[in-house]
C-alpha cells in the first residue's frame, strides 16, 4: 500500500505554487477540499486521516464523497464540482508519479460533474438593445439581484437559458 500523504503534500507545497503558479486562494481551496474528503473517508474507513492510504482513495469512495457533499451536507452542484475538480487535479498529477494507480486515475478522472441544469441553478440572460435602456429599463440591467426574464417586460423576448458557467463568459445584461 502507498501512503497518501507524501504525494498530498508535494502537490499542494510544489505542483500547486511552482508548475501551476497557482494563488493562495487556489491553494486553500484545494487543501479545504481534501480536508473534507479524507475527514469523510476516514469516517467511512475507520482510520485516522493521516493513516489513509492511496489505494483506499478510489472512484467508488470519491463517489460517495461527492454525494454526501449535495445530500448530507445541502451544498450546490457548483461547489461539488469544484471539489471534484480539485480532486481531478490531484489525481492527473499522481498519473505520473505513482503509475501502478494509473487504472484508478482513470477510473477517478471519469467521475461526471453534477448537471447544473437539474439542480435548478441556471440563469436567464436578457439581451438589451440601447433604445430599451434609454427608455426607463436600465435600473433593471444594474440590479444587483441579478434580473431574470420574468423581471424584464414581456416584449423581450431575447432571452435564452445559460448555464451557470456561462454567465461569467457573458455576464448580466450585455447591451447589443
Amino acid at each position: 500500500m502507498t501512503s497518501l500523504a507524501p504525494h498530498m503534500e508535494a502537490f499542494l507545497r510544489e505542483h500547486l505554487i511552482r508548475h501551476r503558479g497557482a494563488s493562495q486562494h487556489t491553494c486553500d481551496s484545494y487543501a479545504y477540499s481534501f480536508q473534507s474528503l479524507f475527514e469523510f473517508a476516514a469516517g467511512k474507513l475507520k482510520v485516522a486521516p493521516s493513516a489513509l492510504m492511496l489505494e483506499q482513495v478510489d472512484a467508488t469512495l470519491i463517489s460517495g464523497f461527492l454525494q454526501h457533499l449535495e445530500t448530507t451536507r445541502g451544498n450546490s452542484a457548483e461547489t461539488r464540482n469544484i471539489r471534484l475538480a480539485a480532486i481531478r487535479s490531484f489525481f492527473r498529477f499522481l498519473q505520473h508519479r505513482e503509475p501502478a494507480a494509473i487504472e484508478q486515475v482513470r477510473r477517478v478522472l471519469a467521475i461526471p460533474e453534477a448537471n447544473h441544469s437539474a439542480a435548478g441553478e441556471s440563469h436567464m440572460f436578457c439581451a438589451v438593445t440601447p433604445k430599451q435602456l434609454t427608455d426607463g429599463v436600465q435600473h433593471y440591467m444594474a440590479s444587483k439581484s441579478r434580473p431574470t426574464c420574468s423581471a424584464i417586460p414581456a416584449q423581450w423576448s431575447s432571452c435564452k437559458r445559460l448555464r451557470t458557467s456561462e454567465k461569467s463568459l457573458y455576464g448580466w445584461g450585455t447591451v447589443i
